[in-house]
């Protein structure tokens, strides 16, 4: 008798680790990344390196945070909103959360009617109703200047690269009281450091042959491999834990937890 509680005691304490280890640790609040393909989740089934910082930051959050990756390449400001995304990004959106906010890239291309959102007209009327609407939701609105270009000429940066952009959603964050992460900044002076050269591995710099899904090579510098993209989420994490504002998602930042080249 003596045997068989011993052993049933046993077992209830087992069946006790167990459920404490499949318990899921309850999310204190969801990040939605909205953006472009500066940010956005990329297709690796061709052994593709190239990364959108997006896919790295969630490697600097704890298990009580949920990431959600709606940037897409391509988008700007007006085509995130006429392409649904925006839409799916509500839909999803609860008060307490964060809505990351990110464009620019793709808001310049003025022969593109889709997608052209002039810098101090729609580009900022068209955050500004995104804001908006985060904060209706109860939710919390965070812009980010967009990545600086890897553009050098005669090894000087060029520093205009995204011409008015940064300075109006700058400008427009004082105007709402919304937190902006100068991303611009940190990346255009990270690279002006770096130079020319030391800069290329960080970017999509592929020889010819050297990867399935681009055959012939590929000299983009505006998008980055895994060390440049976690690079940028290195940035984006150091300007939160410097936000004030931002201390209940700062509380949730960790060292980071995954693997880099």
């Amino acid at each position: 008798m003596r045997t068989n509680k011993l052993i049933l005691y046993a077992a209830l304490a087992a069946f006790a680790l167990c459920s404490c280890g499949q318990q899921k640790t309850e999310t204190a609040f969801t990040i939605h990344l909205c953006g472009d393909s500066t940010c956005a989740p990329k297709d690796m089934s061709k052994g593709s390196p190239e990364r959108g910082w997006g896919m790295l930051f969630p490697n600097y959050c704890d298990d009580a945070v949920r990431i959600v990756n709606h940037a897409r390449n391509g988008r700007s400001t007006r085509s995130f909103r006429t392409l649904g995304h925006w839409d799916r990004m509500k839909a999803d959106l609860k008060a307490g959360d964060y809505v990351f906010l990110q464009f620019g890239h793709n808001d310049a291309k003025q022969d593109d009617t889709l997608r052209y959102a002039p810098a101090w007209t729609d580009y900022k009327q068209n955050l500004e109703r995104f804001i908006d609407e985060v904060r209706e939701a109860g939710a919390t609105p965070v812009l980010l200047t967009p990545v600086s270009r890897r553009w050098f000429k005669e090894g000087v940066l060029d520093e205009n690269c995204h011409t008015d952009y940064p300075a109006v959603m700058a400008e427009l964050a004082k105007e709402k009281g919304v937190v902006l992460l100068d991303i611009y900044a940190d990346t255009r002076d990270w690279l002006k450091e770096l130079g020319d050269e030391a800069s290329k591995p960080y970017f999509m710099q592929l020889a010819p042959g050297e990867c399935e899904q681009y055959p012939e090579g590929r000299d983009d510098n505006t998008h980055t491999v895994e060390r440049g993209a976690f690079q940028v989420a290195t940035f984006v994490v150091e300007r939160i834990k410097a936000c004030p504002e931002l201390k209940p998602l700062a509380k949730h930042l960790v060292k980071f937890r995954g693997h880099r080249e």
